[in-house]
């Protein structure tokens, strides 16, 4: 049995090996080596086992659930439960790291049971121009301010496996009336408390549930685009982050305005409403609405 690394990475996936081939490579390029990775196929019947094993190092695991639960809580938790290593990472089969991401979220690490990391992320639309940033608090923020003023995104994250233990697995999605990630989060905030973050952005996001039938398209184009970039230059999404902010520099009051606009709604998208309406009528959707309705709109369901 060789050692248990420090970190493990768990990568939810469904039938898109195409992003495995950008979101994994994004891996084996990570500056701090010591990580086992275990993707998890949610009930695959595709290829997605010989793409995984195709990179050829033992250091990445192949697990795959029996049946498909619909969402990514139940194959995070099939991961955890399979991992070695003290730390827990996420991965989105479709996300992208720059090579430092992990590096920077251990550096903190001080073994503490409840310890909880977070990464700059830039979000990408499928022209590969940056529309948002989120995980921008400050570098010892509550656990809670992440929460209410970003959307929070399971790539950016890393926590100790005793944090998991705690606060206990990953809801099923047809349970509960947030997404899995934000139920979960919430859940570790009240243990947490403090999150730390890498002061970076490292984390490259094009949301498949910004693209309409993302599932059926399959298109990995902007993944390949953003890969080629941090090739070429491995800071490329922190000069990304920075002519962001630089084009969205409250300058005015209408700027002023719009950045307030767009931080309520961030506090909706963590929620998971898209809109006042949807909140209004959120209680009509009942549990497990806010995830059908995104399946529906990548191409998941009929």
């Amino acid at each position: 049995m060789t050692r248990a690394p420090l970190v493990s990475i768990v990568m939810a996936t469904y039938h898109w090996t195409e992003a495995l081939r950008c979101s994994i490579p994004s891996v084996l390029h990570q500056t701090w080596v010591d990580w086992e990775l275990l993707v998890v196929g949610d009930g695959c019947t595709d290829d997605s086992e010989e793409v995984v094993h195709s990179f050829g190092d033992a250091r990445i695991r192949w697990l795959n659930r029996e049946s498909n639960s619909g969402s990514q809580g139940a194959p995070n938790n099939l991961g955890i439960a399979s991992a070695r290593g003290e730390l827990i990472a996420y991965l989105g089969h479709d996300d992208i790291w720059a090579a430092d991401h992990l590096q920077r979220l251990v550096e903190a690490y001080d073994g503490s049971d409840r310890y909880f990391a977070s990464a700059t992320l830039v979000w990408f639309d499928e022209a590969v121009s940056v529309h948002q940033l989120s995980g921008l608090a400050s570098q010892a923020a509550p656990l809670s301010y992440h929460l209410l003023n970003s959307a929070v995104t399971p790539s950016g994250i890393l926590h100790s496996r005793r944090l998991w233990e705690a606060v206990g697995p990953w809801k099923d999605w047809r349970d509960i009336y947030l997404p899995p990630d934000a139920e979960f989060f919430q859940r570790v905030a009240r243990l947490a408390g403090e999150a730390r973050r890498n002061g970076r952005a490292t984390v490259a996001k094009v949301a498949s549930g910004l693209r309409r039938d993302s599932y059926k398209r399959r298109d990995v184009q902007p993944q390949q685009r953003i890969a080629a970039e941090l090739a070429q230059n491995p800071y490329y999404l922190r000069d990304a982050a920075f002519d962001f902010m630089l084009r969205q520099h409250p300058a005015t009051a209408s700027a002023l305005f719009r950045a307030g606009l767009l931080l309520f709604r961030r506090m909706l998208a963590n929620a998971g409403l898209r809109s006042v309406r949807s909140a209004i009528r959120r209680w009509r959707i009942g549990p497990g609405g806010h995830v059908r309705r995104l399946r529906r709109y990548r191409g998941l369901e009929g």
